[in-house]
């Protein structure tokens, strides 16, 4: 079949299978994330205080002295331990920190497997994950949980990419 309007439904199928598995892949990384962060154990919160009482001497001196404390507010007392908010998180969801530019990054890796398998060239996944093994190789090697979430979110990205063009390739073979 080779009229125009097969080949305007062909680019259509793999059109929306792709924008779907690139664009929808999002939210089901993230929610793995989250599933991967409550199996992985809590950082423990520092205990909660009313910050809008100046405890220490330092900031009464800071303040006496005009300096302005800004949002950082006043300064942890003695015994109490300020725990910054990335801490708070598993490992997985603080090295998220780490890793800059996961979301666009994830879009890419997406759109790539699925370009790849498509194009009927499944060793361009293998080029897809030397690449950005390559360039996340610096923040890989901290023990904060990065490598764990480096791995979680490439996997299933290259999942969800690889399901995008089989559910296409499956629909363009119903119809012929």
């Amino acid at each position: 079949m080779s009229e125009p309007w097969w080949t305007l439904a062909r680019w259509g199928i793999v059109t929306a299978w792709t924008l779907l598995a690139v664009f929808g892949g999002d939210p089901v990384v993230r929610w793995v994330f989250r599933w991967a962060g409550a199996m992985s154990p809590q950082t423990p919160k520092a205990p909660e205080r009313d910050t809008s009482v100046l405890g220490p001497t330092e900031d009464a001196a800071a303040i006496a002295a005009g300096a302005d404390l800004g949002e950082a507010g006043p300064l942890p007392g003695p015994g109490i331990v300020a725990v910054p908010e990335a801490e708070r998180l598993s490992p997985i969801e603080a090295a998220g920190a780490r890793l800059r530019g996961g979301r666009a990054i994830g879009w890419l890796e997406r759109l790539g497997a699925s370009a790849t398998l498509l194009a009927g060239f499944p060793a361009g996944i293998a080029a897809i994950v030397a690449v950005k093994g390559l360039a996340r190789y610096p923040d890989l090697r901290a023990a904060d949980g990065t490598a764990e979430r480096f791995i979680l979110g490439t996997f299933t990205s290259l999942l969800i990419g690889a399901a995008g063009a089989g559910a296409a390739h499956w629909c363009l073979g119903l119809l012929s």
